[in-house]
């Protein structure tokens, strides 16, 4: 069944068009009738920064922004420093590759690394301190704790 197309509506020529919505004004907050109440983070904030600018008035170092303290009026070459530090380094770099080398030459036979603390412990004087050194260190840094052993275990 066919049916048939609606006609077009034609707007009238005398019709007012319609104004565009304005939306509401939103509601104003709603405020809490409690008081603020200072936390003793904040006072302690504000104790610091009285003091901080107290500091600075009287023109102590860690009060500054500058980026360096002023060391007593003395002054500060970056380059010289900078070079100071690299010999520095170089220095304790030479003395490490040096006893490495000399620690290498003096294993049996030559460049030998034990693979065992048994093997280790055929050249005792030489693996020894090492193995306390690490062992030490390992203490010192909390890697492993001691535990009592198993009723009945090896």
């Amino acid at each position: 069944m066919n049916r048939p197309d609606p006609k077009p509506v034609e707007p009238k020529p005398d019709a007012v068009p319609a104004a565009p919505l304005v939306p509401a004004p939103p509601p104003p907050p709603r405020r809490s009738e409690c008081t603020a109440a200072k936390t003793p983070a904040a006072e302690q904030s504000a104790e610091f920064l009285r003091r901080e600018e107290e500091a600075k008035q009287s023109g102590e170092d860690w009060a500054r922004s500058n980026k360096r303290p002023s060391a007593m009026g003395a002054t500060y070459d970056e380059a010289q420093d900078a070079h100071e530090f690299y010999q520095a380094q170089m220095a304790q770099l030479q003395h490490d590759l040096d006893g490495y080398l000399a620690q290498l030459a003096r294993s049996d036979p030559p460049n030998h690394i034990p693979r065992s603390f048994n093997e280790a412990m055929l050249s005792e004087d030489l693996w020894m301190p090492a193995m306390e050194l690490e062992m030490d260190m390992m203490r010192k840094r909390g890697v492993f704790s001691k535990v009592s052993r198993l009723e009945g275990k090896k």
